[in-house]
């Protein structure tokens, strides 16, 4: 209870609960250091399992986020864990989704463990983009995301199973999104 949002990122943890959505949300990080103040794209911050791109002596100062004036916005995150509290995420999930005249007019999707760094899901948001808001849709992003993503066995879950979490959460977090853009999954 007194963690921030800014140490879980750069802890450089691809199970940190805020990684997905940051990713997905596409944020800009403030960075200050001895040398003066920069931003960066989350995209690339993390660079490899626990580590991330801060120079010695430089903090995170504060995170950036683009305002979006598109009218049928919304995003969703879960995180799927053994344990309903104080777990390490098996697999963690968000979406971000622009929907217009009952399409995908966007989707940016993101994963945290289901790589060594949070990813993006390039592949599964292509599958999405234009596309009607239904339950076809949606399975052809649980398809597509397996092309983006690298998860790994370890004590906490198989491979196999990850990649059964991965293409449900695209499902089940999309859809979410988007409702709460508005919209609804035929």
């Amino acid at each position: 209870n007194v963690a921030t949002y800014g140490g879980n990122i750069c802890n450089g943890a691809t199970s940190a609960d805020s990684a997905a959505p940051t990713v997905a949300l596409e944020a800009e990080l403030e960075i200050a250091g001895p040398d003066g103040t920069r931003r960066i794209p989350i995209a690339g911050f993390h660079t490899g399992p626990g580590k991330v791109a801060l120079q010695p002596a430089e903090i995170l100062v504060a995170f950036h986020f683009a305002p979006d004036a598109h009218p049928q916005v919304g995003s969703h995150y879960f995180k799927y864990a053994m344990r309903g509290a104080m777990d390490i995420a098996t697999i963690g999930c968000a979406a971000y989704c622009q929907i217009e005249d009952g399409h995908f007019k966007r989707l940016r999707l993101a994963y945290g463990v289901a790589a060594p760094t949070p990813v993006r899901a390039p592949h599964a948001e292509a599958a999405a983009e234009g596309q009607p808001l239904t339950r076809a849709t949606l399975a052809a992003i649980a398809e597509a995301v397996v092309a983006d993503v690298a998860p790994r066995s370890s004590w906490r879950a198989e491979k196999e199973f990850r990649l059964h979490l991965i293409k449900t959460l695209a499902q089940r977090v999309v859809a979410c999104a988007v409702e709460r853009a508005g919209g609804k999954i035929l």
